[in-house]
Parts: structure tokens; C-alpha cells; sequence
């Protein structure tokens, strides 16, 4: 899965592999090989140049440079299970969603900013409006999930758009939402303006999981 575009590069994290290609996905190279096959949530730090993701095995979050060395743990957690992180570049600080809430790590502090009641799978800062969006993933299939965000802090916390069923694939544009959202048929790419209004389904496929 790829997560990020930087200049001419993307990198992309599976279970047990980090690489990276030109935008064109040519020129693939493996810059870091994983023992487990529980990494996610890759995210990259431009302003220090640097590469974040979380090992659910481990339950732990790494750091590397953007060569894949000078690699050094940087948080753990018993059951950590963290599926998604940003890093927030207007307050030099690493925000990630673990069980139960959103946690910001900074230099200086570890701090809860908000309690949510389920699993928090992806998340994504919105520098345009000073927010964190993130989906809550209550149980599968039965369109209970929901689109929420809050500031930075963790204060007004609202919810955005609701009845979900599977959603996943977060992304934040400076008008729009975009999300998927599947079941066992159908897969959904969809968007919606910032209120969570004008919901369009942008691609549907089957038997895939984008």
C-alpha cells in the first residue's frame, strides 16, 4: 500500500517490507525488511526527514531517516495496535490512534487529546482548519462506523458523517473528505465536503479491498 508522495518518490509499507519507487512506480528498491508482519501505518516527516510506522506485533513505533537507517524505537505500549499516524509538521508533534483514543507525542509529553469509544483505523491532519479527522471503526458490517475529527488539542470533538459499515483509506483535501468504505460484494470510493454533506460515490469495484 502506498501512503505517501515526496518529490519524485513513493514509499510504500506492506507486512514485511518498506520501498520505495519513482511516481511513475518505476525504480522500486527495498530500503528496509521487517522479522513480524504487523507494520502500518507509514507516514512521512518532511520537515525532519523522517519515516514513522507502527508494528502491531512489537506494539511499537519506529522511526528512520528517509534511507530506512538510523532506525530507533520511539513509543511502546502493551496492546499498543496502531493502525494509523500523522505527523503534525504546525506543532512538531507525531499523532496516532490506538484504542480507545488519539495520542499526541511530542519531545516534551505523551498526551491523550481525545476518548473515542472503539478503534481510531486511520487519521489525517488538516492543516487548512487546524483539525485531526480520523475514522472510528465500531463492528464491521454493520454500518455503525463513523467520520469524526477534532482540534488539535483533542477539544470539539465532531462527528461527521455516520452509518459507515467498513471504512478505511482516509484522505483530507482543503474542501473535501475522501474515504472507502466496503463490504463482502462492493468496495466504495466516496467523498463529501467538510460538513459531511454532498456525498458522492467517486468508484465502486467488487472482491477488492482499496
Amino acid at each position: 500500500m502506498f501512503n505517501w508522495a515526496r518529490q519524485a518518490n513513493l514509499y510504500g509499507i506492506w507486512p514485511r517490507v518498506l520501498g520505495i519507487c519513482d511516481i511513475e512506480g518505476n525504480n522500486y528498491e527495498e530500503i528496509l525488511s521487517f522479522s513480524g508482519g504487523g507494520s502500518q501505518g507509514l507516514k512521512i516527516d518532511e520537515l525532519n526527514q523522517k519515516i514513522y510506522w507502527s508494528d502491531l506485533d512489537e506494539d511499537k513505533i519506529y522511526a528512520s531517516d528517509l534511507q530506512g537507517s538510523s532506525i530507533e524505537e520511539i513509543y511502546f505500549e502493551t496492546a499498543l495496535n496502531v493502525l494509523s499516524l500523522s505527523y503534525n509538521q504546525e506543532n512538531n508533534s507525531l499523532i496516532f490512534g490506538r484504542q480507545n483514543g488519539i495520542i499526541s507525542l511530542s519531545d516534551n509529553s505523551i498526551d491523550i487529546l481525545t476518548q473515542i469509544e472503539y478503534l481510531p483505523t486511520e487519521l489525517e491532519i488538516d492543516t487548512t482548519e487546524d483539525k485531526i479527522y480520523y475514522i472510528n471503526q465500531y463492528n464491521l458490517n454493520e454500518e455503525t462506523s463513523t467520520i469524526e475529527r477534532c482540534n488539535y488539542d483533542g477539544t470539539e470533538v465532531d462527528t461527521i458523517i455516520t452509518n459507515l459499515g467498513n471504512p478505511f483509506g482516509l484522505a483530507i483535501s482543503n474542501t473535501n473528505i475522501y474515504w472507502t468504505d466496503w463490504d463482502s460484494d462492493f468496495v466504495d470510493i466516496r467523498s463529501s465536503d467538510k460538513q459531511g454533506e454532498n456525498i458522492t460515490d467517486l468508484y465502486e469495484s467488487s472482491n477488492s479491498n482499496p
